[in-house]
């Protein structure tokens, strides 16, 4: 009975406000990635709000229950140096 919303699910584009709400709840469990701390590829990247939030849902899924360290947090930072992202040291 699931797997049919599954499929209809899959193939619904997230908005730009569905990917905003998963960001704003990625913050509440404690990854938090902000623009201004992160400077794009020199080569061009995706859009901020894409990348980010791939890479949050990415290590929220790898780690889903993460409580030793932040683990969680250092994954999606990870996956933004992957993606060509520097962090902008202060």
């Amino acid at each position: 009975m699931l797997a049919p919303l599954r499929v209809i699910a899959s193939r619904i584009a997230p908005t730009l406000d569905t990917l905003a709400l998963a960001l704003t709840l990625a913050a509440c469990r404690g990854i938090s990635l902000s623009e201004a701390d992160w400077r794009p590829p020199a080569s061009g990247a995706g859009p901020w709000v894409k990348d980010a939030y791939e890479c949050e849902y990415g290590a929220q899924v790898v780690y889903p229950q993460a409580t030793i360290g932040n683990v969680e947090q250092d994954m999606a930072e990870k996956c933004l140096r992957a993606r060509g992202y520097t962090k902008v040291t202060q």
